[in-house]
């Protein structure tokens, strides 16, 4: 990666922070990294049971100290994926980002896809996600707050919240403005879409540049997008079927709509005379 740095490329690193040493830390600057992200995910208990290590939680905020106390990064960042364990603990989490002096907390839920999708509990119902909106919506309003909150790009979520709880509108950028270069050379757009589906060359055979210029077109013309649920949306101009990493390419269909999830919520929080409408 210093390569990298040399050509003229900023870069970062997204780490579970339990490898950092002072050691590591000083072949980052040497490398120049500019911004790096540590998942934190609860405090300790949740973030072992997640992380599955009992020792996990220790050594992840060992490892931010070490970042924060170096002084070497533009930005350092603590991401959080909230599950139905850890969603009771967001002021705490949120309270320790500030104690440990981190420049951003970003927050992410669980995508049902992959090898999460056999686990319930990872998943928020609509009620949560409803809950932790208003909490990150209300958090950015607090003009006190110098760490900088903000809701990852995880699909459309209405009006309500687009550019409230992040800071632009919702907009899936795989093939458009992300490419990827896979361990084995493979040309892709987010390195967690499905491979057989969305391989678009390989580095060994191709020139990058020719491959981003010339394919992509799956990416880049989502009108295949538009069947199923999402085929007379009213929101589809400000959707496109989503993020394309809850698209099930096997049944042709979205595993996961959040703007029907939350949406459901508010209204029938609304008949119930409650809060979030």
């Amino acid at each position: 990666m210093g390569y990298a740095s040399g050509l003229g490329f900023s870069w970062g690193m997204v780490t579970n922070g339990t490898l950092i040493t002072p050691e590591i830390v000083h072949k980052m600057k040497e490398a120049k990294m500019s911004t790096i992200s540590v998942s934190l995910d609860g405090l300790e208990n949740n973030h072992n049971w997640l992380r599955n290590s009992k020792n996990a939680f220790e050594k992840t905020i060992n490892g931010i100290k070490l970042l924060v106390s170096s002084k070497n990064f533009n930005i350092i960042e603590i991401i959080t994926c909230v599950n139905q364990n850890n969603i009771n603990e967001l002021e705490d989490i949120y309270e320790l980002c500030n104690k440990l002096g981190v420049d951003k907390w970003r927050i992410f839920i669980i995508s049902p896809i992959g090898r999460a999708n056999g686990n319930s509990k990872l998943f928020l119902n609509g009620q949560q996600l409803l809950y932790l909106l208003e909490y990150i919506k209300d958090k950015r309003k607090e003009k006190k707050n110098k760490l900088s909150v903000s809701f990852c790009d995880e699909g459309f979520l209405g009006l309500e919240y687009e550019n409230e709880v992040r800071n632009q509108l919702f907009y899936c950028w795989a093939g458009i403005r992300v490419g990827s270069v896979l361990y084995n050379g493979d040309i892709a757009a987010c390195p967690i879409l499905p491979r057989e589906y969305t391989r678009q060359g390989n580095v060994k055979q191709d020139r990058f540049s020719e491959i981003w210029n010339n394919k992509y077109e799956l990416f880049r013309n989502r009108d295949w997008h538009k069947c199923g649920d999402c085929k007379n949306c009213f929101w589809w101009e400000f959707c496109e079927g989503n993020s394309l990493h809850l698209w099930n390419f096997n049944d042709n269909k979205l595993t996961l709509c959040n703007y029907n999830l939350v949406n459901q919520e508010r209204l029938s929080q609304k008949k119930k005379g409650k809060k979030y409408v």
